[in-house]
């Protein structure tokens, strides 16, 4: 699997839970198709470090209900 999958991969994953029941769950394709509007040149960039702040700050309804870590 290429960087680029795992990180759409993991982006999805981490936000899978984003307003759930509201609009339809974040796939890889959604992170995909959102990230081509850059230049080719910075879209890795962009999702490895979109990746990392998520992971930081992402509060998903499992960790806000049951307080626990990542």
């Amino acid at each position: 699997m290429s960087e680029r999958q795992e990180q759409l991969e993991s982006i999805a994953e981490t936000a899978s839970d984003y307003r759930l029941g509201e609009i339809e769950a974040i796939s890889p394709e959604h992170v995909d198709k959102w990230i081509r509007q850059f230049p080719d040149d910075v879209q890795l960039p962009m999702l490895r470090e979109l990746d990392y702040v998520l992971k930081q700050t992402y509060f998903s309804k499992k960790r806000v209900t049951h307080g626990s870590g990542h």
